[in-house]
């Protein structure tokens, strides 16, 4: 867990202590449980569509990078049978 230190409107720091009271819960969890309703979670990195790049170069130089990825790309897509 990181700290981090916020400023918030008097309105909205009041508001957020009338609900801390209510609730029997410190404000910290209460603006957690708010950023995670607001911020969906990444998802796994697996999922994300640049992990199938990882380990696929050999390390030498590139000229032309762009005809490389396509290339790769190409080369995936006849391995897997995608289109």
């Amino acid at each position: 867990m990181k700290r981090l230190q916020i400023m918030l409107d008097d309105d909205l720091y009041a508001e957020l202590a009338r609900r801390s009271n209510a609730e029997g819960r410190s404000k910290a969890a209460i603006v957690r449980d708010s950023l995670r309703q607001t911020i969906p979670p990444l998802p796994p990195l697996e999922e994300d569509p640049i992990w199938g790049m990882v380990g696929i170069d050999d390390g030498e130089p590139v000229a032309d990078v762009d005809a490389y990825l396509v290339d790769l790309i190409a080369a995936k897509k006849s391995r897997t049978g995608r289109s």
